[in-house]
């Protein structure tokens, strides 16, 4: 129901009567100024629609990216179109950053996931590395479930390392949409320093403190790289 009133939302945006929520207020003042794909809006709805209906485990790594491409990856999207930004090259590093972020927010969210029954890592994987269901829900760390995490952090990591090398032709304006790397790549950091292991409690803080990560950021905002 809440999903139905967000897609209704979207549509009355468009037709220049935007409800009265902050949300859409905010989305009517960027459409005055830049125009954003209603698609994009609507696919970023009917994703979360379907991800938590279908409250099921991915098959393979193909549908969790795909998942991922249809909400974190059309916010990246929109993001560039409201800075005007239709490069092609932009349009792909940024898609590589949604997923490098999204995997990394996946595996992070693996504990919470577990508590409440589910997970949302590709069923290929765990059958593959031969991973405990039943363990997995009862918060239960193995070699077999860091094989997984150690698996997708991989491709994480390689998504980042891509997007990273896209940088340069990235116009300047735009590089900070790219900066979610940045935290990403920590804490992809602090996940290999314990073994892939995503129960480990170090995982749940920050890999570095508020201090040192604004330091870094501003850092890379400085050199217009993450």
């Amino acid at each position: 129901m809440r999903c139905q009133w967000w897609q209704s939302a979207v549509n009355d945006l468009y037709k220049g009567h935007a409800p009265d929520h902050p949300v859409m207020t905010a989305l009517a003042e960027v459409l005055q100024q830049a125009q954003l794909t209603r698609y994009r809006l609507q696919r970023i709805v009917a994703s979360r629609e379907e991800v938590s209906g279908l409250g099921q485990q991915p098959e393979s790594l193909a549908e969790l990216l795909a998942q991922l491409d249809s909400s974190l990856g059309q916010l990246s999207q929109l993001q560039l179109e409201a800075a005007h930004d239709a490069s092609p090259t932009s349009a792909e590093a940024a898609q590589k950053v949604a997923r490098g972020v999204g995997l990394a927010r996946m595996l992070r969210g693996t504990p919470r996931d577990a508590s409440r029954g589910r997970t949302r890592l590709p069923e290929e994987s765990t059958g593959r590395h031969g991973v405990s269901l039943s363990g997995l829900a009862q918060g239960r760390p193995s070699p077999e479930l860091c094989a997984v995490a150690a698996e997708l952090a991989g491709v994480a990591k390689g998504n980042l390392a891509e997007a990273r090398k896209m940088t340069a032709d990235v116009p300047q304006a735009s590089r900070p949409l790219l900066l979610p790397a940045l935290h990403a790549s920590l804490w992809l950091d602090r996940l290999a320093a314990v073994g892939h292991d995503v129960f480990d409690p170090a995982l749940q803080i920050s890999p570095v403190s508020p201090l040192g990560y604004q330091l870094r950021l501003k850092w890379a905002m400085l050199r217009h790289r993450f």
